[in-house]
């Protein structure tokens, strides 16, 4: 795979944020954004924003998409 540089940023609170990624690799080149926040009783909720893969196999989200993470599940 070879070595891969990214970035990161991620702003606002736990219950209230924003998160922004971007990496380049041999081959291809990722961007990425998702916004929600996290509460004690349901995990993390939000939505990935954007997504951008350029390269051999390339993938761009077309529109955001719900996600939700907790120890029960992923959704």
């Amino acid at each position: 795979m070879g070595a891969v540089n990214a970035r990161g940023s991620l702003r606002g609170t736990l219950e209230a944020h924003e998160l922004a990624l971007s990496g380049t690799g041999k081959g291809f080149q990722l961007s990425a954004g998702a916004r929600g926040g996290w509460r004690r009783d349901a995990g993390w909720r939000g939505e990935v924003a954007r997504l951008r893969i350029d390269g051999k196999q390339p993938l761009v989200l077309q529109q955001p998409a719900s996600l939700e993470v907790s120890p029960a599940r992923v959704q």
